[in-house]
């Protein structure tokens, strides 16, 4: 089994609920995608981490608060995982079951400016995928 990190790369100074895509990529291994096209690949039983990285500041906060269904395969078996509460916060998720079938699901993050520690404009959400390898 294996345990996957799911990084989130955001330009923390630039971002805006009109670019978010632009200024978003996920990472995972050696690979980088663009929200809308990132998948990654899972078994029954394996943990998915979540977690965010400014790539524009060092000292700003990037916290994943929640990961919610949206449709498709069901493969945590409920329809949102909530952050742990940390800061950075993070999501981690067990895969229950791998259907055939592609998931899509919902991530919301917000963006904390390390300087003064204010929150900048406010939720963002994005829509990547789980794809069960079977």
């Amino acid at each position: 089994m294996e345990n996957h990190n799911i990084i989130l790369f955001v330009d923390t100074a630039n971002i805006t609920k009109e670019n978010i895509e632009e200024r978003c990529s996920f990472h995972q291994g050696k690979s980088k995608e663009r929200p809308g096209d990132h998948s990654t690949s899972v078994d029954a039983g394996e943990t998915i981490t979540w977690l965010g990285l400014s790539t524009s500041n060092a000292n700003d906060v990037v916290n994943i608060t929640k990961i919610e269904y949206k449709g498709g395969a069901d493969l945590f078996g409920r329809p949102k995982l909530n952050g742990d509460g940390g800061y950075p916060e993070t999501v981690i998720g067990t895969i229950k079951n791998a259907p055939k079938g592609e998931e899509t699901y919902t991530i919301t993050f917000t963006v904390y400016e390390g300087n003064n520690g204010g929150k900048r404009n406010g939720k963002f959400t994005l829509d990547p995928k789980l794809q069960p390898k079977n």
